[in-house]
């Protein structure tokens, strides 16, 4: 048995060894896919900068943003533009030139950071103090407030209507009207067509300021004349320092006549006040010159070389008296408003400047942003000028920061390529602006054709700026991706590193030239639309992504809320995809719903609920507004818990976050539909949806003035403001209490009507509640006793002195 054990290893171990090579060439074989399979993933997952011809979000290599060492490179990257014929002509563009924009002002010093907070999202904000909770404007980021058309601090609602700041005393039915503010500021001569207020757009409310934020085709002129940069080139004098002591010299002048005022006095003492006074007319007479020769000269410049050119001008007001606001500062900065934000009392504007032909390399001025700040004119200095490694059209996205507490501007920046999409976190402000690429292959011989292969690239360049605690405005990098983004919700910032959300449409063709024969033609590959999702550092360099999502659908609407993005698509169904985000480098898609219709305003509503408002759509035809509720408590398993379809043709709220009210401890959803109706609806965890209310609103399409349907809540009522009124109601039956004529353009036929009231029918057994109506003769007491308290003006004298600060011009 031991011998026959010992022969049957013996032969094993040869039939082992005869099969050695085979065994041996299956593990080299082995070993060698295995290295291929390595090689191709690392590949895959470098993310190649070279040209890609699929539907990929493709991240070109990311760029330190560098500023301009002088005006000569600023001027040279305009010319390239202009080479590839990115220009847009300008006729009334003048070639006579009467400035010397080189001189322009220093700049400024930083301020001291603002110390209020900055509004936050939509929700009860109530204080101990006892004040009513309100709503607050409905912001993308928590804490950082955005402009809006109408704001409340809780107790006064502000808004702009006819070209006035229109301030209102929010009492519910009480509600009155506490004062009106021209926007406008007349030139030198008084002439309000001389006005630099074009047409307001936004505004913001911090604290006792209010910020509107305006466009104009005219500059601002304020006391104290501009800067020798435009003054001194076309003979106007210009000096601070008469203007100081002018200032101080007033200031002893009214603290005379105020003491003369109250009674006393020696000849000694009068003869001080009619010396004071006589100087004041001769500073005043000297003043109105100045101001008048500067108008000239400023207004020269504009005409002659910048005739058509936008600005964006920021109002500041004090409203410590809402009876009585008055103006405290006054910037302004070239190009049409884009978008600005309000963080912990600092202002970050941003507008877009274009550049037209007929630039000249030795004026800066004909191709560099202007900016003004107590009431100097200033170029944008090279060392403030970015310029983009591929800028596509010969357009500056302007930033500046500004205190609204000390009325002051911190910084500035200005980046060659424009924004078309602003998005800021608390740290950072991104800058993104499209592109539409073509790429060429060399040329190669395919039998007796020429070929040559082209792709056409839909891409974003992103531009990140730091924020510094004190404004501070700190270019840091930027990159080009493939894709474009739908808005600003696409964009989000999460530990520093920025999350994007692109649609992805490249093309590619060929075209193949039988040069013998003169014959061109034309080959197309068949590329779907393509979604994505990718990760960036803070310097903007790959971190991970997704690709290829929902083939031949594009991005409706995206959320992230922390460690977790949300994004729908839609071409027949609506997908929500969930999206687990906690590692930037290995993004995954945990869940995917499939419903009909699609969400295109997503909203965090609360712990495991995410509310969508979009349309019901079925087979591609979109039908009326819907609300979605849904189930995220499980990310791998989202499903739409609730719906419910408004029957509204359209909403403001489905492409405007800030048409939304959203408030959870009061249980409210509210937006308009179609601009004649407001809705209001609750939500129940274990019922979906509650109609509250449908209420019309009295304005009919013969009244409709401005664009926007706003509604905020204060305490029990519920304020809707619809561009030409201001309607309140009370939360509890729904019934209109007022209706104020906000806009001159309203209609006389409409200001109180009785009709609207058919919100009501839901409640009628509330309508008892009508005896508020009789209440309204009482308007008049609480109007009249704020004109009663005029009469405590008698502390008014020290307005006197009024007139002669530069402002009173």
């Amino acid at each position: 048995m031991a011998k026959s054990d010992s022969q049957g290893q013996a032969a094993s171990k040869e039939s082992f060894l005869s099969k050695a090579p085979v065994r041996i060439c299956a593990a080299l074989g082995a070993l060698i896919v295995l290295i291929v399979l390595l090689v191709l993933t690392e590949r895959l997952g470098a993310r190649s900068t070279d040209l890609n011809p699929g539907n990929t979000a493709a991240v070109h290599a990311a760029d330190e943003l560098w500023l301009a060492a002088s005006y000569d490179e600023v001027y040279a990257a305009l010319d390239e533009l202009e080479e590839a014929g990115s220009f847009v002509t300008n006729r009334a563009m003048s070639e006579q030139i009467v400035t010397d924009s080189a001189a322009s002002s220093a700049p400024m010093a930083a301020g001291e950071a603002g110390t209020g907070a900055g509004a936050g999202a939509t929700g009860a904000a109530g204080g101990s103090d006892g004040q009513l909770s309100y709503s607050d404007t409905n912001v993308q980021v928590e804490g950082i407030d955005e402009a809006d058309i109408i704001k409340t601090d809780g107790k006064n609602i502000y808004v702009i209507a006819d070209g006035e700041l229109v301030i209102y005393a929010a009492d519910g039915p009480k509600t009155r009207e506490l004062s009106r503010t021209p926007l406008a500021d007349a030139g030198a001569g008084g002439d309000s067509s001389e006005s630099f207020v074009g047409y307001p757009n936004e505004l913001f409310i911090e604290g006792t300021t209010v910020a509107v934020v305006t466009g104009s085709y005219r500059p601002i002129m304020l006391r104290g004349g501009v800067a020798g940069a435009v003054a001194g080139s076309t003979g106007a004098g210009s000096t601070g320092a008469s203007t100081g002591a002018g200032s101080a010299g007033a200031g002893s002048a009214d603290a005379s006549s105020t003491g003369a005022g109250t009674g006393a006095g020696t000849g000694a003492e009068a003869a001080e006040v009619e010396a004071a006074a006589a100087a004041r007319a001769a500073e005043d007479a000297a003043r109105a010159a100045e101001d008048s020769t500067a108008s000239d000269a400023l207004s020269s410049v504009i005409e002659n070389f910048l005739p058509e050119q936008s600005y964006t001008a920021t109002i500041l007001f004090d409203v410590s008296d809402p009876l009585k606001p008055k103006r405290s500062a006054t910037f302004l900065q070239s190009g049409t408003y884009s978008t600005s934000r309000l963080q912990n009392g600092l202002l970050y504007l941003v507008s877009e400047y274009w550049v037209y032909d007929g630039a000249l390399s030795d004026e800066p001025g004909t191709f560099v942003p202007l900016t003004i700040a107590d009431g100097e004119p200033a170029w944008m200095e090279p060392s403030d000028i970015c310029v983009l490694p591929q800028p596509n059209a010969p357009e500056y996205a302007v930033l500046t920061s500004l205190d609204l507490a000390s009325g002051t501007q911190l910084d500035k920046v200005s980046v060659l390529g424009g924004a078309t999409t602003v998005y800021m976190s608390p740290t950072s402000l991104y800058l993104a602006s499209g592109q539409y690429n073509t790429e060429a292959s060399e040329p190669y011989q395919d039998s007796v054709y020429t070929v040559v292969e082209y792709t056409d690239r839909q891409q974003t360049q992103v531009a990140r700026i730091a924020l510094g605690p004190q404004g501070e405005l700190s270019p840091v990098a930027s990159v080009t991706v493939d894709g474009i983004l739908l808005n600003q919700f696409s964009l989000d910032e999460y530990e520093g590193n920025l999350r994007l959300a692109l649609t992805v449409a490249n093309s590619r063709y060929r075209i193949l030239t039988d040069e013998s024969h003169g014959v061109e033609s034309y080959q197309y590959d068949d590329i779907p639309q393509t979604n994505a999702l990718i990760v960036l550092s803070p310097e903007l360099t790959w971190l991970g992504g997704i690709e290829g999502l929902a083939e031949d659908e594009r991005i409706h609407s995206a959320r992230f809320t922390g460690p977790v993005g949300y994004m729908v698509t839609y071409r027949q169904v609506d997908p929500l995809f969930s999206i687990d985000l906690s590692d930037p480098t290995n993004p995954r898609i945990q869940g995917e719903l499939k419903i009909p219709g699609f969400s295109s305003y997503l909203h965090p509503f609360t712990e495991g609920r995410l509310l969508g408002i979009g349309y019901n759509a079925e087979g591609g035809i979109i039908d009326d507004v819907k609300l979605s509720m849904y189930d995220i408590a499980d990310p791998y398993d989202v499903t739409e818990r609730f719906s419910e379809s408004t029957g509204a043709g359209y909403s403001e709220a489905t492409f405007d976050h800030r048409a939304v009210l959203v408030d959870v401890a009061e249980d409210l959803i509210g937006f308009d539909a179609e601009g004649t109706r407001y809705l209001l609806y609750g939500y129940d965890d274990e019922i979906g949806f509650v109609k509250k209310a449908e209420l019309e609103l009295a304005t009919g399409e013969g009244n409709r003035f401005a664009s926007g349907v706003r509604g905020l809540y204060i305490g029990t009522y519920l304020y809707v403001y619809t561009g030409v009124s201001l309607e309140v109601f009370d939360l509890g039956t729904y019934q209109r209490q007022i209706l104020l004529a906000v806009s001159k353009h309203m209609s006389p036929a409409e200001p109180m009507p009785t009709e609207p009231v058919e919100p009501t029918e839901p409640v009628e057994p509330a309508e008892p509640v009508e005896p508020v109506e009789p209440a309204e003769p009482t308007e008049p007491t609480p109007t009249e006793p704020a004109e009663p308290t005029e009469p405590a003006e008698p502390v008014e004298p020290v307005s006197p002195a009024e007139p002669t600060p530069p402002e009173a011009g």
